[in-house]
């Protein structure tokens, strides 16, 4: 009798819970986090902002569901999309006790130009889309190696600075490997670098290339800085076996 007694509390305040407004998650959620949200609708159970701004950028539309059943477990899991100008997103998310971000059968697409708001290292374009079938991360400690099964297409890519490069696209497929490892394969389609190979990454971001790349004739002006990176062997290509780690 105590435990239907502790269960049914328990389902009470879940079902309260989940009638909390939209509103009031987005306040906060923007007193911690450097997110503004706008247009807050709905509830924690299903829910919708208009507008996402993280850190002065407009991240689009999105909308979320959790499941009570998660909760029963001590857990936040559901589905989510974003729905932006230049970055649209859906998938299915867990959040553990333990803080585990978990992400599954997610799909995204964005745009070079995008991407540029965040960082100042170099100016792309084109198009990036992918998927990620398994990313687990520890939000307590995020310099910990995250798990990651995904794919990355760079369509159409290019960068117009620190280096002027044409148009080409590229693609980076992760998995996970033992040890905590994870292996990034890299390959190049009807691009002005062929690149293929690979890069280890062990749970010390201590990383490990075995690349090979060479100019095509749709790079013939990127020939004298690629022949600074090392000669080519009898294959053609330019081997690149290099060890190092990532953060000291």
């Amino acid at each position: 009798m105590k435990k239907i007694i502790i269960l049914g509390i328990v389902v009470f305040l879940i079902a309260l819970l989940l009638k909390t407004p939209a509103n009031l998650i987005a306040k906060q959620v923007e007193s911690n986090t450097a997110l503004t949200l706008q247009g807050a609708s709905g509830s924690l159970w299903k829910g919708n902002v208009t507008r996402a701004v993280f850190d002065g950028v407009d991240v689009g539309e999105v909308s979320w569901t959790v499941s009570p059943l998660g909760l029963l477990t001590g857990a936040a899991k559901g589905d989510f999309t974003i729905q932006g100008d230049e970055l649209t997103a859906n998938g299915s998310y867990t959040v553990s006790v333990s803080k585990t971000l978990t992400l599954d059968n997610a799909q995204f697409k964005t745009t070079g130009s995008f991407i540029n708001q965040f960082q100042r290292y170099a100016k792309m374009s084109g198009d990036l889309r992918g998927s990620i079938d398994h990313l687990e991360m520890q939000q307590t400690d995020p310099l910990s190696l995250p798990v990651v099964s995904a794919v990355l297409n760079w369509e159409q890519g290019g960068l117009t600075s620190p280096i002027r490069l044409p148009e080409g696209s590229y693609q980076l497929k992760i998995e996970p490997e033992a040890e905590g490892k994870l292996i990034g394969v890299l390959t190049a389609h009807d691009a002005p670098v062929d690149i293929k190979g690979n890069v280890v990454l062990d749970s010390e971001w201590q990383y490990l290339t075995d690349l090979k790349l060479k100019t095509t004739p749709k790079g013939q002006s990127l020939q004298g800085m690629i022949s600074m990176v090392g000669r080519p062997k009898p294959d053609g290509y330019i081997h690149i076996k290099e060890k190092g780690k990532l953060f000291k």
